[in-house]
């Protein structure tokens, strides 16, 4: 019998660290509220009336920006709900966007390669 060679192919993850990474995501979900707290508005979530009055001027960019795309969670907030549970569920719908999307991509990933190497 012949040896057999296999090449290319991606590790597969080990149960501890799968767990690791929904334990650290879990504790940031529920970590959430701690951004109510702060004061003033966050680094980088700037309105055009935040950088009229931080900068003097706001970018035609960011002014096209804002009329382009509505958020389905403006602020976070979801109309009727208490604003703490608003924003605990923005951030467990923003969390399960982000797998599903790099879950996909890769799928999309994995995919090429196994057509690339011959497997597929």
């Amino acid at each position: 019998m012949g040896t057999t060679e296999v090449t290319n192919i991606a590790p597969v993850p080990k149960k501890k660290t799968i767990e690791g990474l929904v334990i650290i995501i879990i504790v940031l979900i529920i970590a959430v509220p701690l951004g109510i707290l702060a004061v003033g508005v966050a680094y980088g979530e700037w309105g055009s009336e935040e950088l009229q009055s931080l900068v003097g001027y706001v970018p035609s960019g960011v002014e096209e920006g804002e009329n382009l795309w509505q958020s389905p969670f403006p602020d976070y907030g979801i109309p009727g709900l208490d604003p703490n549970v608003a924003y605990w569920l923005s951030a467990i719908v923003g969390v399960l966007i982000i797998i599903m999307v790099i879950w996909g991509i890769g799928k999309l990933v994995a995919r090429k390669g196994a057509r690339k190497n011959g497997t597929a």
